[in-house]
């Protein structure tokens, strides 16, 4: 019987990154668009490069929406490669004439030192002025930023105050950090009571901090009556989410028998989920991040998934067949030195424009696993995967970014700017 070749319904790669985006499948026809409407329309179809087309003019004629949208597609980098800078640059440009959206998102950009100078005044003026316009996604942010000491801006009795004017637009996450307000006494007087309420109606609306923090206060009788069962019940909802705490808090109530059968084994279970959801570093953040496959192809069958049905092909050079012939040594922990060998296969996918490799040499560099640890070059091909058209490498791209420094993060940019532009030359 002839064996499915995996590579069918792809397209023949291309030689440059570039060439990779020409055979993304668009949701959408081409379509003339004149509008912002009309090129949102297109960023939701997955059409980025049509939509910044339509985008660009619009901004230079001073359009504030169209600014901001071709701020957030480089701030997004998704289709494009991320770039700080010229997201700040146009975001900026709207924020100066009124746009909420562009005004909380400037701030945020001062706030973390991304794209702009790292300035807290800044960041408090412009996410004020988005607050100030009413939308609670925009006011629960700034409440976020008055609740940090990171910045030297804080004010807890201010940002309880927008907490509260979240929370009543019905913001569930603006209801649970007015709860923990209440809780701890921060910027409110102390009053367990109303704590509980605001995080009994933000665990119903699925907010898996609620979960745990209502969790906790029944488990320990809290300002409310004890009740372990539910204590329980809650923790598993909010572990569901992979809320840290949870995984913890719940193997405590294991360890005890507290609402559940005692059960050591699973209390010691849920410990060592919870250490490895709770690391920081990039390395941390990837360590349970599975190598990503093309979803342009079609599923390795076993009988199949062998280095050697690939190797004469890749050696060909055949990319697609690189990619595989990658996929499977690195996914195979029966042969020594596969990481390496993987590395090698998924570089040389990467260089001729397959944006799962680059996804997953980007993972190997992060890790450490079969080439030297750099988190600005792991950084750098998860940018330029997601440029390339592969949305699954964005989230964990800035997931890594969060966890690297200002520095880091204008050196990989800088090199993914490099590698994108030698690409379509």
């Amino acid at each position: 019987m002839d064996r499915q070749d995996p590579r069918q319904g792809l397209r023949r790669a291309g030689l440059r990154v570039a060439a990779v985006v020409l055979i993304v499948l668009f949701a959408a026809a081409p379509v003339r668009a004149d509008t912002t409407d009309q090129a949102q329309a297109l960023l939701d179809a997955g059409d980025v490069a049509s939509a910044v087309r339509v985008l660009e003019p619009l901004a230079a004629a001073g359009d504030a929406s169209a600014e901001y949208l071709l701020g957030k597609v480089h701030l997004d980098g998704l289709g494009v490669p991320q770039d700080f800078s010229a997201a700040a640059r146009w975001i900026a440009k709207a924020a100066e004439k009124g746009d909420a959206r562009a005004q909380n998102a400037l701030g945020r950009l001062h706030a973390e030192g991304l794209g702009v100078e790292r300035d807290g005044k800044a960041a408090v003026l412009w996410m004020r002025r988005a607050a100030e316009q009413g939308n609670p996604a925009h006011q629960y942010d700034f409440a976020l930023l008055l609740d940090d000491t990171r910045l030297g801006v804080e004010d807890k009795a201010e940002a309880a105050r927008w907490f509260d004017v979240a929370a009543k637009q019905g913001l569930a996450a603006a209801k649970t950090s007015l709860g923990l307000a209440y809780q701890q006494g921060s910027g409110v007087e102390k009053d367990l009571a109303r704590a509980a309420g605001l995080f009994s109606e933000a665990a119903e609306a699925g907010d898996a901090r609620a979960q745990n923090n209502l969790g906790l206060m029944l488990a320990r009788g809290e300002g409310v009556a004890q009740d372990y069962e539910r204590a329980v019940g809650l923790f598993e909802k909010a572990v569901a989410q992979g809320q840290t705490q949870a995984f913890y808090n719940l193997g405590v109530m294991y360890e005890n028998g507290f609402g559940v059968v005692q059960d050591e084994a699973k209390a010691m279970e849920l410990y060592a989920k919870a250490g490895q959801k709770g690391g920081t570093t990039a390395t941390d953040i990837v360590s349970d991040e599975g190598l990503l496959y093309d979803p342009r192809l079609v599923p390795l069958e076993p009988s199949a998934a062998t280095p050697e049905h690939f190797a004469e092909a890749a050696t060909s050079g055949d990319p697609v067949a690189m990619f595989l012939l990658a996929y499977v040594t690195a996914t195979d922990g029966s042969r020594s030195g596969g990481p390496a060998r993987a590395a090698s296969w998924f570089e040389k996918a990467a260089e001729l424009g397959l944006p799962a490799a680059m996804a997953n040499l980007g993972l190997l560099h992060l890790r450490g696993q079969g080439v030297p640890q750099d988190y600005v070059l792991g950084y750098m091909w998860l940018n330029l995967a997601a440029a390339a058209g592969l949305p699954e490498a964005a989230p964990i791209r800035d997931r890594v970014g969060a966890a690297m420094t200002p520095a880091q993060l204008v050196e990989a940019n800088d090199l993914v700017k490099q590698k994108w532009l030698s690409s379509r030359k």
